[in-house]
């Protein structure tokens, strides 16, 4: 029985084919005697002994072998499939192409007998993992052929065997074979693919979680053939999931699955990767609506990242699905995971790229009007990151929606009537942490944008509760209070000016440090400028002003904190808040009294000014005053000095020529002395206003803040504020000139060296006491210069 092996492998063809036909006679002989024994022997036989010979004439032989024996079996092949099978599938391991062609050929006789056979798990694992092995063959297109011919009746019998076919198998081995970069494997997957998800009966798209992201890494690929139809494949599957109900997509598709890889991959480097998987995220959005209400986090972080992607293509896409998705978040009524969704907002708002920052603040917006108590537990954490952002470089338009967003919370939470943390006012504390943010240098926030800061809050704010709690808060940063200083105004330790400036003059902890009075003073000034000048600023000065009416006092921007719910102050209450703030810098101080027609008080510090350095600052300031006084927020002072004879505006005279007397003769002086030259019986108007101030007991002009206000109060706080400014100057000046001293005894005291040693102990006697004279003759007539340069005088003279 034996004896035909040898022949073939013979150089004969002919003998071949005899060998070949000799033992599909013989194995015909041994089925009609039922000898299952001997055909087992048999196949056994060519299988080990040819196939797995050494030699290329054996192995080739041996598999023409196994390819007659099939023929021969036909339907009664089943019981030998696992040793004809084992066989041919290891001939595709062969370093030999001839081998391998003639493995494939053998595979193809045994499935076209084998059938459905063929589709047993173990069986179809084998084939199908040495086939792709085969057509992913680099060097001989033969062998390709050979195996896509395999590959095409394998599929072709799972086509017509559906039922028969494991899909799951199938799938792992398609996800795991897709990580191969060859393109021929790739495009073999792609077929077998499209070909089953056409058998009925084994819906292939109800398992898209398990090739989808098999499918979105293959869209990588360099091969261009491969993308193209992978891509084809992708649409494939995207049409049927589009044809479904949102019922159907639920009860089919692993939906957390799908959202899971479409998300993952969203940040794929290859940009036509990124805009197939957003088509298939809008897609799912709009198929799947609020059944996604679970994954509703992922997708908003995977979009807000999107909205800035460099491909014009998926930032469109994005920006539409954005607002599909903010759609659904915003009216899903339950089961949406929202800290989840404010934690993606909350990550979004940090992004580098401004479009995505902006977009994650119109999502703040949203969910503080879809859940306001909800996003206000977490006001602390959005109010950091939004802050950062405005000390960054995000551009005006950016910085202006920061602060919208921030008065919006603020507004929402005096709607529910609570306070956000235990912590207070979310305004308030806002309103501080922006003080703060201004305060710190590194940033650089108040020399770029302070101005545009504070005039954008007070358009979306109210503008007297803005000016009111940045003063609270400068006030507690430039006397060092750890307390709102303003919520008692009657308590002795809050401002007990000789206290305070003696600690200021020994140096104790009591006092702000230098720096915090310096940042205090210039913001204080920025206030006054923007207060005196900002259109925005315009209701806050009418309601300062006593002299114009209410009825025309101009209403505060619609939206605004004015319509929230905190008790208003009054008109009184708010020029007392910003004096005690304002103090501390003279002219901001001059300019709020004028602007409130407080002119005895101005009169007072006008007064008061002689008492202090009159510095090149103060000086730049006062010429600032002169050019403020021709605006149009003091019309109402100059329509003043036609009535010299009312009791108040004899005080707004001495002011005014204060000022003059106190300016150099620059432009600034011939503009004031020419306005006041033009007030008309000035000395008689003098004159009336003296007498009937002896005969009204020095009453004040009339108005509700007038009468409201106590002058002899606020200039103590002035006086105050001033002595606490001198006594830092004082302290620091004397700082400044010990450090020296010390440093100069050190360097006289060191052992002369080669050169110039005899004149160095008399240069550092006299610098040492110079110090000491310094240190002794208390502060130096110049404060330290917070202006670049001092105005041209006409004259070129200089006060002494």
């Amino acid at each position: 029985m034996l004896d035909v092996l040898p022949r073939l492998h013979d150089s004969s063809e002919a003998r071949r084919k005899e060998a070949c036909k000799a033992i599909q006679g013989r194995i015909r002989d041994l089925m009609h005697s039922r000898d299952d024994g001997r055909i087992r022997t048999l196949i056994g036989a060519i299988a080990k002994t040819l196939v797995g010979g050494p030699g290329l004439s054996e192995r080739i032989g041996g598999l023409f072998g196994l390819s007659a024996a099939s023929t021969a079996l036909g339907s009664q092949i089943r019981p030998y499939l696992d040793v004809i099978v084992t066989a041919a599938v290891t001939a595709l391991d062969d370093d030999r192409p001839g081998v391998r062609f003639a493995g494939c050929e053998a595979l193809y006789n045994v499935a076209k007998v084998a059938r459905s056979s063929m589709l047993r798990p173990d069986l179809f694992r084998a084939v199908f993992v040495a086939m792709l092995s085969v057509v992913g063959d680099a060097t001989e297109s033969e062998v390709r052929s050979g195996a896509w011919l395999l590959s095409t009746m394998m599929l072709d019998i799972a086509a017509a065997q559906g039922d028969a076919l494991d899909l799951p198998l199938f799938l792992d081995l398609f996800r795991a074979h897709s990580q191969a970069a060859n393109p021929h494997i790739r495009q073999a997957l792609l077929t077998w693919l499209a070909q089953l998800d056409s058998v009925p009966g084994l819906d292939v798209g109800d398992c898209l979680p398990q090739f989808l992201g098999s499918l979105l890494l293959m869209l990588q690929d360099p091969n261009g053939p491969v993308r193209s139809e992978t891509h084809k494949v992708l649409l494939h599957f995207l049409r049927q999931l589009q044809s479904l109900t949102p019922d159907e997509l639920a009860a089919r598709v692993d939906l957390p699955a799908v959202v899971t890889i479409l998300t993952d991959s969203s940040v794929a480097p290859h940009e036509f990767t990124r805009m197939v998987v957003f088509d298939w995220i809008a897609a799912v959005v709009r198929a799947a609506g609020e059944r996604l209400r679970g994954q509703f986090p992922v997708l908003t972080g995977a979009v807000l990242r999107a909205v800035s992607d460099a491909h014009q293509t998926v930032m469109t896409t994005a920006l539409l699905i954005n607002q599909d998705l903010t759609r659904l978040v915003r009216f899903t009524e339950e089961g949406v995971p929202f800290e989840a969704v404010a934690g993606q907002v909350l990550t979004g708002l940090g992004h580098v790229q401004p479009l995505t920052r902006r977009t994650a603040l119109s999502w703040v917006a949203m969910l503080l009007d879809r859940s306001p108590a909800k996003l206000m537990a977490m006001a602390s954490d959005f109010l950091g990151q939004i802050l950062d952002n405005a000390a960054g470089e995000c551009d005006d338009d950016e910085l202006s929606l920061h602060i919208q967003v921030l008065a919006l919370m603020a507004r929402r939470e005096a709607d529910e009537g609570e306070a956000a943390d235990g912590e207070g006012s979310f305004g308030d504390r806002m309103l501080r942490e922006v003080a703060e943010l201004l305060r710190d240098s590194s940033n650089g926030l108040l020399e770029r944008r302070g101005s545009y800061v504070l005039r954008h809050l007070c358009v979306v704010m109210d503008p007297a509760r803005v000016f009111t709690v940045l003063a609270r808060h400068l006030w507690a940063i430039e006397a060092g209070a750890e307390d709102d200083p303003m919520e008692d105004e009657d308590k002795d330790d809050v401002a007990e000016p000789d206290a305070v400036a003696a600690d200021a003059a020994g140096g104790e902890s009591e006092l702000a440090d230098e720096e915090s009075a310096e940042f205090a003073f210039v913001v204080v000034e920025m206030m006054a400028l923007v207060l005196l000048t900002a259109p925005e600023l315009a209701p806050l000065r009418a309601r300062l002003q006593p002299s114009v009416p209410a009825a025309i006092v101009p209403p505060m921007a619609g939206g605004s904190l004015a319509e929230a719910k905190h008790t208003p102050e009054t008109a009184a209450e708010v020029f007392s808040c910003l004096f005690k703030t304002w103090a501390c810098n003279p002219v901001a101080s001059l300019l709020l009294c004028l602007l409130a027609e407080q002119y005895e008080v101005a009169c007072g510090i006008v007064q008061r000014l002689a008492a202090e350095p009159i510095t090149v600052a103060l000086l730049m300031q006062l010429d600032r005053t002169v050019q403020l006084l021709e605006s149009p927020c003091f019309l109402q002072l100059r329509l003043h000095l036609c009535e010299p004879s009312h009791p108040g505006h004899s005080h707004l005279l001495r002011a005014l020529y204060g000022v003059l007397m106190a300016l150099p003769q620059s432009t600034a002086f011939h503009t004031l002395r020419d306005r006041l030259t033009s007030v008309t019986s000035l000395h008689i108007g003098l004159s009336m206003a003296a007498s009937g101030a002896k005969a009204g007991g020095g009453a004040a002009f009339s108005g509700q803040l007038a009468a409201s206000v106590d002058v002899a109060a606020l200039l103590d706080d002035y006086s105050s504020a001033q002595r606490r400014r001198a006594a830092r100057s004082i302290a620091g000046e004397a700082e400044e000139a010990a450090a020296a001293e010390a440093g100069l005894r050190g360097w006289a005291s060191r052992p002369a060296g080669d050169g110039g040693a005899a004149s160095r102990p008399a240069d550092g006697a006299g610098a040492t006491s110079g110090a000491g004279a310094a240190a002794a003759g208390g502060a130096s007539t110049l404060a330290p210069m917070r202006l670049p340069a001092a105005p041209a005088a006409a004259s070129g003279q200089r006060p002494q």
